[in-house]
């Protein structure tokens, strides 16, 4: 069961083998070994899994994350022939129409464990053999090997609400609507998914899933151990199971380990000596952790956690002083030791008095946790705030006991009350209940809460100032590596490509600065360039007279994956599984600077030379759409100042999935004819102000968006915190979506000029 991709790879896609599941990937010119499966292995019974097999006339053939069944078809049927119903733990397959209209019993079972039913599907197929098949893909929820395709017992546990287990167990009623929608049998419709890349997508970014990579070797083998964040792994596989979080290309000497939705990179690199690309083994397994990183807190003295383990076979026997030539990785994550339920309640039991069933005693000892309790109410979003103050010896026992602070409360919501709970037992450290009660009139001083504790509860004479009011933290100063751009080749003459100069500059200063923060200065010049990428620690100055303008060739720009809060390019496009990088993109970083060092008219400038690619987008969509100008991706820390930004191909700037952001002193410029040139775009972003600032566009001078859709929706990052001030606006408008799935919360707009650079007569073109 493999894909057809190529190294790096394009799109994933699902495909069903009638080969056994153990040849997990396939061989193609130039020898590249694609892993996408995990065969199925016993971990106390290696090499007697059941791959593969028939029951009641049902063929089956398995990986860890999938089972495949294959119900042959005698009569010339087609998929309109047929209905399937699917929960997550039984499947109901029945003939519609026909003399022999009925449920087929073969089909008609509870599964052998949970599947996810989103992600699995069936059709009518004809395999190469001229047998044809009734084909159903089960992506199962577990990482793990089936026995058989079907639940052998008579007490499945999703029948909890069909009879009662103990004479504790609730009455039929109430566990019926206790029933979650994925248990209940949903209609699939045929087909295989158009578009698994984006339906596997975890919305995850290297940093938070991998924590560290060891690699080893012995005459033989070359053995890779990518080290997993379990609890990141946990949310990943919340939605997809295990066997398509990651996938692998293997070459004679190369390979390339990545997210599989997303296609983001954990590592790659070229080998140093030649391996067997198709011998290649993996496998995810607990692995002993060994040697943690500096500022690790984990005391453990064997910390185990989840490992991609990766074995690659050498050609010839024998080892070598280094295994790879070149080897490139994401930044780790810090290692976490992963506390369960039961356990965190149990260490949150250490705060309390000796005997756990001492109610008198822990409901005193959770109470003396809040020493005092305040409230706020926010007359502009309608919102009632509580502050708890919390014991100022608490965070000393916690971690003491390593217990994490939030882990030590829970909050229940009720339409008009709330509780704030102890989590190790039942005491209740505050009794909320509000009044239906719209906020709108601030003259009403009203008591709006009762409360449990003897405390003071009355709402601010004033209403709260918005969060997001200039509370954006700045990186500290740290020592400058000071890099020079002219070393590396580049030339300022307007003429000379100097893409290679940029990117090598960056590679190698930020590899030599050690602990020092980076400083990239442009001279007086123009600067012709493609697109590169930012480092995290840095600083980009453009000196007086300086102008980066970008090269007019589609190959300048690196093709990526869409946006996963999207799932496709936004830009009207022919392909719409890739977009162009921006000019200037910043991916998982913090603390990044900006700047120009004057304002003003020809100096510190930065030009996407949009005329170029808006010339051929009116003639019609192009392959893969523009690029965009800026863009900033997973990062934090983000300073943009002194600027002029102007002519972008696509948007201007593009702040996503990022936080502590601060845009001040900008010249934003396009023509009024330009299209989709938005000025700032703020998308799923936690704490950002845009001030001070001069906007005038083809499109949205500010939007905040927060994904498109249903894949905004899985995606789930709302903009919040936002303050947008002291703006000239002078052509079209600030807007608020329209992609704003995520959500969009805690916006401030305030002294906010808006004039009007549209030209006399408006170009026709641009309304169509």
């Amino acid at each position: 069961m493999a894909d057809q991709e190529g190294l790096p790879g394009a799109e994933a896609s699902l495909a069903v083998s009638t080969e056994t599941p153990t040849q997990v990937a396939q061989v193609d010119e130039p020898r590249v070994f694609r892993l996408r499966s995990f065969p199925v292995v016993y971990r106390w019974n290696v090499g007697k899994a059941e791959q593969s097999g028939e029951v009641n006339g049902v063929k089956y053939q398995q990986t860890m994350g999938r089972m495949v069944l294959m119900y042959p078809l005698i009569d010339d049927l087609d998929e309109e022939d047929f209905k399937v119903k699917m929960s997550c733990w039984q499947i109901e397959v029945s003939r519609t129409g026909g003399s022999k209209d009925g449920k087929i019993p073969a089909l008609c079972q509870e599964t052998y464990d949970d599947i996810h039913r989103d992600l699995s599907w069936w059709k009518v197929d004809t395999l190469p053999t001229s047998e044809r098949f009734l084909i159903i893909c089960l992506a199962k929820a577990n990482h793990r090997q089936w026995a058989g395709p079907w639940y052998g017992g008579a007490l499945n546990p999703h029948k909890k609400g069909h009879f009662g287990w103990s004479d504790q167990q609730g009455a039929k009623k109430i566990l019926k609507e206790l029933k979650i929608t994925s248990e209940e049998l949903k209609n699939i419709e045929p087909g295989e998914p158009e578009d698994w890349n984006h339906e596997i997508s975890t919305a995850m970014t290297p940093e938070q899933i991998c924590t560290g990579i060891d690699m080893s070797q012995s005459d033989k083998d070359i053995r890779l151990v990518i080290h997993l964040n379990e609890e990141a792994l946990d949310g990943a596989t919340a939605r997809i199971p295990l066997e398509e979080v990651f996938a692998a290309d293997i070459s004679a000497n190369e390979f390339w380990v990545f997210l599989r939705g997303d296609s983001f990179t954990l590592c790659r690199g070229l080998l140093a000596q030649l391996v067997r690309p198709e011998l290649t083994t993996w496998q995810v397994r607990s692995e002993r952790r060994r040697k943690l990183p500096e500022g690790c807190n984990i005391k453990s003295p064997a910390f185990f956690n989840p490992a991609l383990v990766i074995t690659m076979v050498k050609e010839t026997r024998g080892s070598q002083e280094k295994v790879f030539e070149d080897f490139q990785h994401c930044n780790y994550g810090m290692p976490k030791d992963r506390i369960d339920w039961s356990e965190r309640i149990q260490r949150c039991m250490v705060l309390l008095p000796g005997s756990p069933n001492n109610k008198v005693g822990k409901a005193s000892r959770a109470q003396a946790l809040v020493t005092k309790v305040e409230s706020k109410q926010d007359l502009l979003l309608n919102r009632v705030i509580l502050l708890f103050h919390l014991e100022d010896r608490l965070p000393k026992l916690c971690e003491n006991h390593r217990v994490h602070m939030h882990d030590l409360f829970t909050l229940m919501a009720h339409p008009l009350r709330c509780f704030v709970l102890f989590t190790a037992g039942p005491p209740v450290l505050n009794d909320v209940r509000y009044q239906e009660h719209s906020f709108k009139d601030a003259s009403e001083k009203q008591t709006l809460w009762t409360k449990a504790l003897d405390v003071d509860l009355q709402p601010p004479e004033k209403p709260n100032r918005l969060i997001s009011q200039e509370t954006v933290p700045t990186a500290p100063i740290s020592e400058i590596y000071a890099c020079n751009l002219s070393s590396f080749g580049a030339l300022g003459d307007g003429m000379t490509d100097n893409s290679k100069a940029f990117r090598n500059a960056i590679e190698s200063c930020g590899a030599s600065r050690g602990q020092q923060r980076l400083l990239l200065e442009i001279p007086e010049g123009t600067f012709l360039t493609g697109s590169f990428n930012l480092s995290s620690k840095m600083t980009l100055r453009l000196l007086k007279g300086s102008r980066l303008l970008g090269v007019t060739d589609f190959s300048a720009y690196p093709l990526v994956p869409p946006l996963p809060s999207y799932g496709i390019n936004r830009d009207w496009a022919k392909d719409l599984s890739l977009r162009p990088a921006a000019l200037i993109s910043g991916f998982n970083l913090t603390d990044v600077v900006i700047e120009g060092e004057e304002m003003g008219h020809g100096y510190a400038e930065i030009d996407g030379k949009g005329e170029w690619w808006w010339a051929k987008f009116r003639r019609g969509p192009l392959p893969f759409g523009r690029p965009s100008l800026i863009q900033f991706m997973y990062s934090d820390h983000i300073i943009l100042r002194k600027l002029i930004l102007k002519n972008p191909p696509f948007w201007n700037t593009h702040f996503y999935a990022s936080r502590d952001i601060v845009a001040e002193r900008l010249r934003i410029e396009a023509p009024y004819s330009s299209k989709n040139t938005d000025g700032i775009n703020l998308d799923s972003v936690t704490n950002a102000v845009v001030r001070h600032c001069v906007i005038s566009t083809g499109d949205d001078a500010i939007a905040i968006k927060s994904g498109l859709n249903e894949a905004g929706l899985r995606f789930g990052m709302p903009s919040s915190h936002i303050h947008l001030h002291d703006l000239e606006v002078r052509s079209k408008c600030l807007s608020i979506g329209s992609e704003m799935s995520g959500g969009i919360s805690d916006v401030l707009v305030e002294n906010i000029h808006f004039g009007d650079d549209r030209p006399k007569k408006p170009l026709a073109w641009h309304f169509h």
